[in-house]
């Protein structure tokens, strides 16, 4: 509304707010050719392979343009995904440390802002509570609040997920 543009066809692709999106991803990655799908809320979404998607994260977080947008992710980091979820447990544990930004179907990205690292995960099953676990084995931490309890149809634990990791077959 700031740029008044209408609100009632945001989702379109030819829509001024969907071409903005596409112009700065063209300017973090000026070399990427990407291709667009409509996601699960209707929305546009740009088809990249992973290690586009790290380079231009590390890019942002390293650009002087994004900063106030990460500090308030951070400063806001429930309102990121909410209390059950790694991205913002991460960043609310860890404040001003870490970025991390999940996405459908077991996508996340996190950043160690310090390091300008940058790790993007994608489960194949999509499960939320694998992508948690991963996460957590790949940065080395356990979040509190992170539900990762399996339990029975009575409530029962009988059981839980954990993941490791071995670091050398990864390019971190």
């Amino acid at each position: 509304q700031q740029q008044s543009w209408s609100v009632h066809d945001y989702h379109l692709l030819e829509h001024p707010l969907q071409q903005a999106i596409v112009s700065e991803i063209k300017r973090l990655m000026p070399q990427l050719e990407f291709d667009t799908a409509i996601d699960g809320c209707g929305v546009p979404t740009f088809y990249m392979q992973l290690k586009d998607m790290a380079l231009m994260f590390r890019t942002m977080i390293q650009d002087s343009s994004y900063q106030e947008i990460i500090a308030t992710m951070n400063r806001y980091p429930m309102l990121i995904a909410g209390k059950k979820y790694f991205d913002s447990l991460l960043m609310a544990q860890y404040p001003s440390k870490y970025l991390a930004k999940g996405g459908a179907e077991g996508l996340m990205l996190f950043a160690d802002l310090d390091l300008a690292q940058v790790v993007v995960l994608k489960t194949l099953d999509g499960s939320q509570r694998v992508k948690a676990a991963c996460s957590q084995a790949l940065i080395g931490i356990e979040l509190e609040g992170i539900g990762l309890d399996l339990t029975n149809s009575k409530g029962e634990k009988i059981g839980f997920i954990k993941s490791s990791v071995d670091k050398s077959l990864l390019d971190l």
